[in-house]
This record gives structure tokens, sequence and C-alpha cells, in this order.
């Protein structure tokens, strides 16, 4: 059987087993049952912390981190039969983000400026990045797809705190770099690029809207444009969401899933007779997805 790590609420894992003899490699698979197994795997008796980030390479090899007030427990390692804490150097991180892109090359961002890289058993402080005229800047997201190609954004505080702003870093391979300082009023939550963008990157953005409903957009960024993909403004129930599937990367919104390549936009699913209510998705291929509720 093939075990892989769905989700996590709280303090609690959820992972799913797929069998061989009904295997979902591939796109031809035809939608249908998977006849899925799962096992609940609780993080009680370890640690009190809400943890938000998890990110992996295997069954063997998988990681948990949060910013919660249990600082020496605020990242977790799972080698396959438990998890452990594990103490980051030279002290706890408070972590907002959390990737890589091998077993041996993976950052942590956290709440203050800081990026944490790993360094063979765990993650040691990098460097901080804090900017002038700003309060606390978190990484809220980091992307990346070699060495000397990672992306992060997040969002800064107002000297008054009553403005956050979004910004977009680069790491290339040496240090990280500001490729888009804060101007505008918004945080940026998710990042990724992939073959069919080749240098463009997708964000997804939420402004704190305090008149009213929070605003959610979809951006394409190109050579430092922003192009403005959807506006959740007429509806606001309607949270765009943006994900890989294998290679390549499919975007959701208005109940409709879409293949995006550089230059079209092409809609692969049509959720609108189904009941699904959110746009956020995870899965492997078109036929082997897993929905929010």
């Amino acid at each position: 059987m093939k075990k892989i790590f769905l989700a996590f609420i709280t303090l609690t894992l959820i992972s799913f087993n797929t069998c061989d003899e009904n295997p979902v490699n591939g796109n031809d698979v035809k939608p249908g049952r998977r006849d899925y197994t799962w096992d609940l795997d609780s993080l009680q008796k370890i640690s009190p912390n809400d943890y938000s980030e998890l990110w992996g390479t295997s069954i063997d090899n998988l990681w948990l981190a949060t910013d919660s007030y249990d600082l020496d427990k605020n990242l977790l390692h799972f080698d396959g039969q438990k998890w452990s804490k594990v103490a980051t150097i030279p002290n706890p991180v408070q972590a907002w983000s959390l990737f890589g892109i091998n077993e041996n090359d993976a950052w942590i961002g956290g709440i203050n400026a800081d990026f944490w890289k790993f360094k063979g058993q765990t993650f040691e402080l990098f460097n901080q990045y804090p900017l002038p005229d700003f309060l606390a800047t978190t990484v809220i997201d980091i992307w990346g797809d070699s060495p000397s190609n990672y992306f992060a954004c997040g969002s800064v505080l107002s000297e008054d705190q009553n403005h956050l702003y979004a910004y977009i870093m680069k790491f290339d391979g040496n240090e990280w770099k500001y490729i888009v300082t804060p101007s505008r009023e918004e945080s940026f939550t998710k990042i990724m690029g992939g073959k069919n963008l080749n240098s463009d990157l997708l964000i997804l953005s939420h402004y704190e809207n305090r008149t009213g409903n929070d605003v959610y957009r979809l951006y394409k960024f190109h050579s430092g444009n922003f192009q403005l993909i959807f506006d959740n403004s007429e509806n606001p129930n309607d949270l765009p969401w943006f994900e890989k599937l294998g290679d390549e990367l499919f975007i959701c919104f208005n109940k409709k899933m879409y293949s995006i390549n550089n230059i079209q936009i092409k809609m692969v699913k049509d959720l609108n007779n189904t009941n699904i209510k959110h746009s956020k998705f995870f899965g492997r291929s078109l036929s082997d997805l897993f929905f929010t509720a």
C-alpha cells in the first residue's frame, strides 16, 4: 500500500492509504473509489501547539512547524514511527512557513523577517531581513524548484499597526533579496511557480477589510508586474486557491478548476453540480482530488 499524509487539524494528523491494485498515479485514472483507509495520529501527548505547516519528502521524513506559545515544541519531525521535538539553532523558531525541494534542502520562514535553513539534523538561523519604517515582517509562504531559485512572500506591519503591506523575496543561492518591496496594502499568503509558467509566479493575496468583507485576490506575477486573475469582492464566500498536481499548476474559483500556462487559462472541471463549497484542494492528479469542506 501507498501511504500519504493528507491534512491535519489542531493536534490531529490524518493520513490515508491507497492500494497498489487500485493505483492513482497518472492522469488517465477514471474517477471513482480509491478504497482509502485512514489512520489517526494524535500529537496530544507530545505538544499542545496548533500546527499550521506540514512538509516532507516521504512517509519517513515529515516536518511540522508552528509559531505557537510552547516554543521548544514548535518544530516536530516524524521518522516513520514516531514524532519528536527538534531544537532549532540558536533559539526556538516561530515558524509561519516551511518548504523544501528535497530532504537536504529546506527552509523555514518566521515572524521576524527570519529564514532558517536545514543543516542535516535541524534548522539553523540563516539571516534576518527587517525593513526600516516597518514593524513585524512575517514570512507567510515559501516555494522553490532549485537550490538557487526560491521565492518567499508575506506581509509587513506599518508603524501605526493599522496596515499590512505585501512583499516578495527571492533566494539566488547565496542571499535572500526583496524583489517586491512593501507598497501594496494586502498580504501575500501563497506563492508558487511551475514549468507551465516558465519564470512567472502565481500569488494569492488577502486584504483585511475592516469596514466590510475581506478580499482575496489571485495574481499572475510576470516581469515585476501583477496581472489580476480573480477578485472575490462580488462573492465574499468564494475563496480562490491554486495547487500543483503532479508537475502542473491548477487554480480554482467560482466552483471551476482551470489549468494555467503562460498565456492561457483553460477550464478542466466544472464543480457547480457538486456539493463542494470551497475552492481549496489538494491531490496528485485531476482524478485524485480532495477539497476542504
